[in-house]
């Protein structure tokens, strides 16, 4: 997709606009690098625990989801960390929380997986939602003075 996105800037952005370099990358190598670790990790540890006897099938699947929560959650607090939003600080470390939910609660690799896509999408909502009108009472005073 990066390719394909340098190639439409190319052709129908900077035709028009003139030849701009993008920005560094907001997430750190080192933050990619932790994130993908984490869903590796979590993903091996679901199967080796699996492998072992220790947990049923059901499990091991839903730990794909957990994993997937947890990097997702460490992505958006190195990114908050990074640009010092603490609000993507919160957000990654209470949704990397709540996504432990998954392998605790008695549901299916389906409801997991809704479990998890629910569960951010209102977590990210609730967070630009309050993100917004915090903003929106702040263009209000100033327009007011």
């Amino acid at each position: 997709m990066l390719g394909v996105m340098r190639v439409l800037r190319r052709r129908r952005l900077w035709a028009r606009t003139g030849n701009v370099t993008p920005p560094r990358a907001v997430v750190p190598r080192r933050v990619n690098l932790i994130s993908a670790a984490l869903l590796i990790g979590g993903v091996a540890i679901g199967v080796l625990l699996h492998a072992q006897g220790v947990v049923d099938d059901g499990f091991a699947l839903r730990m794909l989801w957990a994993a997937t929560g947890w990097s997702f959650g460490y992505t958006l607090y190195g990114v908050g960390r990074e640009i010092g939003l603490s609000r993507y600080v919160w957000v990654g470390l209470t949704g990397g929380v709540a996504s432990s939910l998954i392998l605790i609660l008695p549901v299916s690799f389906s409801q997991a997986v809704l479990a998890l896509g629910l569960g951010w999408s209102a977590l990210l909502a609730t967070s630009g939602v309050v993100a917004f009108s915090q903003a929106w009472a702040h263009v209000n005073r100033s327009a007011n003075d």
